[in-house]
């Protein structure tokens, strides 16, 4: 049974009519889920639900809940639900989500280390840990790089093991790529974003596990009065099917 067959027979135990929501939903997502997850989902979503206006913006780590709590004062017509890829909150007891706001966690992986193939110490290693990472120059990826700060995931994950010596910020997956080809810098991804062809195929980039126990959760954000709002399920509903086929081939 297709995505869309299995997403349509769980609403129509709803409602007869499969198009009966309309109104306006705002998807705030992290760059991880960005490029395929996110399409994939709305994809499905909109062929269920073609009266719904779709708006979404491509957000950082730690900066989504702050945007999230902002829009929902300013956007009284929309309904808000954000993408977030975090470390585990069970490994990282610090990062603290807003009270107003629930987070529900649906896919788990983990961090990846991205080194140039020509720096022979750090490719030729089968795991490396951060403080090793943190010997090198720093490449970070941020649709915020403009507002860059240490709301950014990976400045926070590398924060504590040490100070990161950034070499660059980049708000872009091909500027990335490049600067750890050419041995700018170092990195870190994870497995949802190294899903993409450009990282995966790369033959000048490699991909390393890191030593420590660095879980990723990739899940959901909503403020409490949203938890069971029809529009925020069935988006739900879409982007957890998504996920049942990740990862994707492409």
């Amino acid at each position: 049974m297709s995505q869309i067959n299995e997403f349509q027979n769980h609403f129509l135990h709803f409602n007869h009519s499969e198009n009966f929501l309309a109104g306006n939903l705002l998807v705030l997502c992290c760059q991880a889920a960005y490029p395929q997850i996110l399409p994939k989902t709305i994809r499905i979503f909109e062929q269920i639900h073609p009266k719904v206006k779709i708006i979404t913006m491509e957000r950082d780590g730690l900066y989504i809940p702050l945007l999230h709590l902002q829009l929902d004062k300013e956007r009284k017509n929309t309904e808000i639900v954000s993408i977030i890829n975090l470390p585990s909150l069970e490994e990282y007891p610090d990062i603290k989500i807003p009270d107003d706001l629930s987070f529900h966690a649906l896919y788990k992986t983990k961090w990846l280390a991205c080194v140039s193939q020509s720096n022979p110490a750090l490719a030729k290693m089968k795991k490396i840990s951060m403080k090793t990472l943190l010997k090198h120059p720093i490449i970070m990826q941020s649709p915020d790089y403009a507002y860059y700060s240490t709301l950014c995931i990976d400045y926070f994950l590398f924060n504590r093991f040490g100070t990161p010596n950034i070499k660059m910020v980049v708000d872009n997956l091909e500027l990335f790529c490049q600067a750890i080809e050419t041995n700018v810098g170092v990195s870190l991804t994870s497995n949802i974003y190294a899903n993409l062809s450009r990282i995966k195929n790369s033959k000048d980039m490699i991909l390393i596990d890191i030593k420590e126990k660095q879980t990723v959760q990739l899940g959901y954000l909503v403020t409490h009065n949203m938890e069971h709002s029809d529009l925020v399920v069935s988006f739900v509903q879409a982007l957890k099917q998504v996920l049942r086929e990740f990862p994707f081939s492409e």
